[in-house]
């Protein structure tokens, strides 16, 4: 992406208010995770999702939307939490950051940055396309930013719990799907999908960078 801007969500199982305004970035107040419909298979083909919750996170709808943009969805069952993002982006899926040397770092370029707060428990998921290695990659931080969490006892790449991301390119070859599944023994402190009463905050950072630079484009 060449540009840089940000567009915050907060909430995981709220209703969503995106506003597009002329020549304005949209204003997402919520993202609201769906039940999913039946089994979910991470391929990053979503033609088995409910996305009847999702929205669109844009600096500028009537200029960009086709361009620098995405889509973002959410659903849950009984064992995960699974987001999809459906990027517009002319240089997609460029990160070199490796996820075994620069850990914690892939935030840096194309990514999507989770910051997740379950009833309290507080975990930070990056996640990309790691382009070098042509592969998915996935980091965690729980706690606070900065602050290692030594309690938790779980190990720093999610997909040891269970967690898995797909990438597919748009047939343009200007975009790109990226497909998540974060277990709940990832994201809660006892494993367990939360209640309804729960007090749930969500939030993520989607960024994008040209081969050169980093740049960001959304958040949702």
């Amino acid at each position: 992406m060449r540009s840089r801007s940000a567009v915050a969500i907060a909430g995981l199982l709220l209703l969503s208010f995106p506003r597009p305004t002329m020549a304005e970035r949209t204003l997402n107040r919520g993202l609201h995770a769906v039940p999913a419909p039946g089994k979910v298979v991470i391929d990053g083909e979503l033609g088995e999702w409910d996305a009847s919750g999702a929205i669109v996170c844009c600096k500028d709808v009537e200029q960009l939307l086709d361009t620098e943009s995405v889509r973002v969805a959410a659903m849950w069952d009984a064992e995960a939490l699974y987001l999809a993002f459906v990027f517009r982006d002319s240089t997609p899926m460029v990160n070199k950051i490796d996820p075994v040397t620069m850990i914690g770092n892939g935030w840096r370029s194309d990514a999507v940055q989770l910051r997740c707060n379950m009833a309290g428990f507080i975990s930070h998921v990056d996640c990309w396309y790691y382009t070098p290695g042509r592969k998915p990659a996935m980091t965690i931080h729980y706690g606070q930013v900065g602050v290692k969490d030594a309690k938790v006892g779980r190990p720093a790449y999610p997909e040891q719990l269970g967690a898995q991301e797909a990438f597919r390119a748009a047939p343009d070859g200007k975009g790109y799907t990226q497909e998540i599944r974060l277990p709940w023994k990832v994201i809660t402190a006892d494993g367990n999908v939360p209640p309804r009463t729960a007090d749930l905050r969500w939030a993520s950072r989607c960024s994008g960078a040209t081969p050169t630079r980093r740049a960001g484009h959304g958040a949702a």
